[in-house]
């Protein structure tokens, strides 16, 4: 027996690999409603599993919020299907790793009365990895 869906959330609909322009409401409300698996620029990754679906877990999919960056565009939500799901899920660890060391490249760092060269430079390099590597992952999920 399929569940009914509200009009007003039509995301919940959507079978795995499709997509659906939402409303300011339903942008909202799933940004509201729980804690993102992980979040870049303007996309949000909703893991179904996190959110209670699903028996054990098993036909659970991470859903993409991807806010439009233009009033005249809408908001999107893309349903991942099983293969992607399993990668947005890997992702946001790999991401997650990356941005902590990142993050203890540049505390190193704090406190001290200057900095040189090279320091500043390993650390624009860093940054520029952990932004690269957050663009690709997430240009993959997407399919961009």
């Amino acid at each position: 027996m399929r569940r009914s869906t509200p009009p007003e959330r039509p995301s919940l609909g959507l079978a795995p690999g499709a997509h659906v322009a939402i409303s300011e409401d339903e942008w909202f409300h799933f940004l509201e409603a729980g804690e993102p698996l992980h979040q870049w620029n303007n996309v949000f990754l909703v893991d179904e599993r996190r959110e209670g679906h699903g028996d054990d877990g098993g036909g659970a999919c991470v859903r993409a919020y991807v806010r439009a960056e233009t009033p005249d565009k809408p908001h999107l939500c893309l349903r991942l299907d099983g293969p992607r799901s399993e990668r947005a899920r890997v992702a946001a660890e790999e991401i997650e790793a990356a941005s902590r060391a990142l993050a203890d490249l540049i505390t190193k760092h704090q406190g001290q009365a200057s900095m040189s060269t090279a320091d500043m430079a390993a650390e624009q390099e860093a940054s520029a990895a952990f932004t690269a590597l957050a663009d690709r992952i997430y240009a993959e999920l997407l399919g961009g």
